[in-house]
C-alpha cells in the first residue's frame, strides 16, 4: 500500500490530540509492514558482513585522537575490497593512469566470504591529520586466508610504490603477517600498513599521518591496532556467523523499505548491531552506552533506522539522547517544521551543506525510536511519516 497521503481516523498521535483525520505525506513509501519473504536473506553474505562489524575495533579503541568518523563499510563481495584505501589503485600519477593490480582480481578473492571495515580520522583542524582503517575479511578456511594475506599484501605494497617515493620492508615491532611503511611525499604524509592472517580471517590495518611524529605514530598505531583486532576476534567467537534473529526479522519488516538506493556497498536492508551503528557517529562511545542503557541490541537499516528499545520510557530517553547528540554535532543545527499532521516527530537541519543527509527527522512511538534523513527536508519528513504509518498498521 503506497500513497501520496494517508488518512487516519481521528486519534491522538503519541499523546498529542489531533484535530481530525490525519493527512500524512508519505510520498512513495510503503505504509504496511513488509512480509518476511520479501526481506533480505537472514543468513546471507550481506547480513554476515553487517554482523562482522561487531567484531571490528571502533576508532576510539585504536586511538582517542580519532574522534571523527569516516566511511565504514561491510564487505559483502569482492568489489568492496577495491574500495578500501589500502587496495585502491591510484587513478592518475604524473598525468598518466598507472596499471596496478586489484585486490578483487586475485585468485584468493574467489574464496572470500564476507568482512567489515572501520575507518576514522582526527578532526580536520588537527595538526597531524591522523587517519586509520581496520578491516577483517573472512575466507573459506585458514589456508585460503593465508594465501589471501600474501596476495593482498602484494597488492597494497605495489600500490604504495606508485603513490610514495619510499617504501620500507617492514613496520618496526610488527610480528606476524606482512607490513611496510611508505613515505617521502612533499606533503610529509606517511602511512603504515599490515596484512595479518588469523585463522580463516585476514586482518588489514592502515594508519596514516603527517607532520612531526607522523611516521612513528603510523607505525605504532598499526602494530597496536593489529594486536588489538586479533584479540577482539578471539573474544568475539562466531558472532558474525549468526543468522538474523526472529526479532530482528520482525524489526526489519517494521522499518520503511527503500524506494531508491545508491547502496553501492550493500549496507542497507539489513539488521545491524550496536557497533555497526555507533561507528558512524562522532561520539561512538557515548552512543554505545546509550544503546546499552536503552536495551537496544538490533537496529533495522533501510530507508530509515528503526531502533527497538526495552520499553516506551527507554525509547523516550533514547530519543532525547539522539536529539542532543545531533544538536551537539555542530552549532548550525536548527529545528525545522514537523511533518504534516505528525507533530510528535521533530525535524532538524544539520547545516552540513555538502552532506547527502543534511536533514533529520526523529520519531518516538511506543518502544521504538526512528531516524530518517535526506538531502531535502521533505525526504526525511516523508520517510518518518511512513514509519509512523507502518507502526500504526502493525498495532505497535
Amino acid at each position: 500500500m503506497t500513497a501520496a497521503c494517508l488518512a487516519l481516523t481521528a486519534c491522538t498521535v503519541d499523546g498529542v490530540a489531533q484535530r481530525g483525520p490525519l493527512d500524512l505525506d508519505t510520498g512513495r513509501y510503503r505504509l504496511e509492514p513488509t512480509p518476511a519473504a520479501d526481506l533480505s536473506e537472514p543468513d546471507g553474505a550481506g547480513q554476515q558482513a553487517v554482523n562482522a562489524a561487531e567484531t571490528v575495533l571502533l576508532r576510539g579503541e585504536v586511538d582517542p585522537v580519532l574522534t571523527a568518523p569516516a566511511q565504514s563499510l561491510p564487505i559483502s563481495g569482492t568489489n568492496n575490497l577495491d574500495a578500501l584505501t589500502f587496495f585502491t589503485p591510484p587513478l592518475v600519477v604524473d598525468n598518466r593512469q598507472p596499471t596496478t593490480p586489484k585486490a578483487s582480481a586475485q585468485p584468493s578473492s574467489r574464496q572470500l566470504r564476507y568482512g567489515s571495515m572501520m575507518a576514522g580520522r582526527a578532526p580536520s583542524d588537527s595538526a597531524g591529520e591522523n587517519s586509520v582503517q581496520v578491516a577483517v575479511v573472512r575466507y573459506r578456511d585458514a589456508g585460503a586466508a593465508r594465501t589471501a594475506a600474501g596476495e593482498l599484501a602484494a597488492v597494497a605494497r605495489t600500490n604504495a610504490k606508485v603513490n610514495y617515493p619510499r617504501v620500507s620492508d617492514a613496520v618496526p615491532g610488527m610480528t606476524g603477517g606482512r607490513s611496510f611503511t611508505a613515505g617521502g611525499r612533499p606533503s610529509g604524509w606517511v602511512s603504515s600498513q599490515a596484512v595479518i592472517p588469523h585463522g580463516s580471517d585476514v586482518v588489514v590495518v592502515y594508519a596514516g599521518a603527517k607532520g612531526a611524529g607522523g611516521r612513528s605514530w603510523s607505525a605504532r598505531t598499526v602494530v597496536a591496532a593489529g594486536a588489538a583486532q586479533i584479540d577482539r576476534l578471539d573474544r568475539s567467537g562466531d558472532a558474525a556467523e549468526q543468522p538474523r534473529s526472529e526479532a530482528g526479522t520482525t524489526l526489519l519488516g517494521l522499518s520503511v523499505p527503500i524506494v531508491d538506493t545508491q547502496d553501492r556497498y550493500g549496507n542497507e536492508d539489513y539488521v545491524a548491531g550496536p557497533r555497526a551503528i555507533a561507528r558512524n557517529y562522532g561520539d561512538s562511545a557515548a552512543l554505545l552506552e546509550a544503546m546499552e542503557t536503552a536495551g537496544i541490541t538490533e537496529v533495522a537499516v533501510r530507508a530509515d533506522d528503526l531502533f527497538a528499545t526495552r520499553d516506551a520510557a527507554a525509547a523516550k530517553a533514547f530519543g532525547a539522547f539522539m536529539t542532543s547528540l545531533l544538536r551537539n554535532t555542530g552549532t548550525s543545527t536548527v529545528q525545522q517544521d514537523s511533518p504534516r499532521d505528525l507533530p510528535s516527530a521533530t525535524c532538524w537541519d544539520s547545516g552540513e551543506e555538502d552532506a547527502g543527509n543534511r536533514y533529520y527527522c526523529f520519531l518516538v512511538h511506543g518502544r521504538y525510536f526512528a531516524q530518517a534523513s535526506g538531502a531535502a527536508l521533505i525526504e526525511a519528513q516523508q520517510v518518518i511519516s511512513a514509519q509512523y504509518a507502518i507502526l500504526r498498521a502493525a498495532g505497535s
